[in-house]
């Protein structure tokens, strides 16, 4: 590969604070909230305008929606995110269960409005790009935006990213795939509908209780009438639906896939971003011609998420890694930093309480110290990285990072030597369900 050199330049340090967050997705709000709450000077970087990750950028309106009446979870922070949305109305009931749709304009200024409550320090539309080392520690970031290049130095940093980027600049063992084999989940680019006729689509999955089981995820049945008369070039027979509006707004639609993209590369993610946008057009036309009798015969585009959904990429490796078997299993753990659901997307739907718990030691990269990663970068196997991604156990890893960042720094000791049990105390004492 041909390259050039860069010459060395003074970075300044534009920022010192006592807990670093990286990424805001439901694990680095709950990471920022619990460690401001817990009395560390804490910031929160974010690379888009915006807060909230998929949620809010991605248009992923469905936070519980796998959720029935008996779904055990972690409580905490996860659940205050879903109770504040509630309060400013902001959710709409789910027909396929208990749980409820987030909308995501409304979660955006929910966010800005919790993190300006909590003291915590934004700072948007920066990506960080390199890491501050003394050997194996971690101590601050570098960071690019308008304002140029600068340096964020912290005590402790949480890397929230999804991607796991901070982690791995700091040289963290990670895997990708089934078996390391680089070959992850697929992408989708979400998108929305208008002119939906409400009446008719509620009439229709009112008649066809298929269409709402979580297991069959609904709309299949257009996107395999067009695919036979050579409409639908997509791997994916359709998918699901989120929140419809009583205006016959469909704001987030989840039915175009792409394999073989690699949410770390940008080439890929360039591909995937255009090609998602072409998927999304040739969707619109299915529901228009294929899906009237559902109400969709006068549909049109409402909108295209900012960027594309992302699955899985890297998995950071710690010092346990949850599999398929913990999930099916209901593992317990001496060092629980809470439980989540037994449920695994797209093949596992819990039906009752069961759950299993998460261990603080998958929060904790292998050989690297002030550093916690927290949501689908979290240590796991490739077979488990379909119940560990989901937004609610994001939230429940997030929680635990912020508060053992902030605990560790009181206690003046790494993350890794903060005893376990002022963590589960501390998470306990916070409404967070650890057995």
């Amino acid at each position: 590969m041909k390259t050039i050199t860069c010459p060395s330049k003074e970075v300044p340090v534009i920022a010192e604070t006592q807990v670093l967050v990286v990424g805001s997705g439901p694990a680095g709000i709950s990471a920022a909230v619990a460690s401001a709450r817990c009395g560390a000077k804490t910031m929160l970087v974010e690379r888009y305008g915006c807060f909230g990750g998929a949620l809010s950028v991605g248009q992923v309106e469905s936070y519980t929606w796998y959720f029935n009446k008996n779904t055990y979870t972690a409580q905490g922070i996860s659940k205050e995110i879903e109770d504040r949305m509630i309060k400013i109305g902001g959710v709409q009931d789910d027909d396929r269960g208990c749980g409820h749709f987030l909308n995501p304009e409304k979660y955006k200024y929910m966010l800005d409005c919790w993190i300006q409550e909590e003291g915590i320090t934004p700072l948007l539309h920066t990506l960080v790009v390199d890491v501050i080392m003394e050997g194996k520690t971690v101590k601050g970031v570098i960071v690019e935006n308008k304002s140029g290049r600068g340096a964020i130095l912290a005590d402790r940093i949480v890397d929230a990213t999804g991607d796991g980027d901070v982690a791995a600049l700091a040289g963290a063992a990670y895997e990708k795939g089934e078996n390391n084999n680089g070959k992850v989940l697929p992408v989708t680019m979400v998108f929305g509908v208008s002119g939906v006729d409400t009446k008719t689509f509620r009439d229709y999955i009112e008649s066809h209780p298929e269409m709402t089981n979580p297991d069959t995820h609904g709309l299949k049945l257009p996107f395999r009438r067009a695919k036979a008369d050579g409409k639908w070039p997509v791997e994916r027979d359709g998918g699901a639906w989120k929140e419809l509006t009583p205006t016959g707004e469909f704001t987030s639609l989840n039915l175009t896939l792409e394999n073989g993209i690699d949410g770390t590369n940008v080439w890929d993610l360039t591909h995937a971003e255009i090609q998602g946008r072409q998927q999304v057009m040739w969707a619109v036309d299915v529901l228009r011609n294929y899906a009237k009798e559902m109400g969709f015969a006068n549909c049109s585009l409402r909108s295209i998420a900012g960027q594309i959904g992302i699955r899985e990429t890297r998995r950071i490796q710690g010092g346990y890694s949850i599999c398929r078997r913990d999930v099916l299993g209901h593992s317990e753990f001496d060092d629980s930093i809470g439980v989540y659901t037994t449920f695994i997307d797209g093949e596992v739907v819990s039906k009752d309480d069961a759950h299993f718990q998460l261990p603080y030691r998958m929060i904790l990269p292998n050989g690297i110290e002030n550093l916690s990663v927290s949501g689908r970068c979290a240590s796991c196997d490739d077979d488990a990285i379909q119940t560990v991604r989901m937004m609610v156990c994001c939230a429940t890893t997030g929680q635990a990072a912020g508060t053992a960042s902030a605990l560790s720094i009181k206690d003046d000791v790494v993350l890794r030597d903060l005893d376990i049990h002022t963590l589960q105390n501390q998470l306990v004492a916070d409404g967070v369900r650890i057995r």
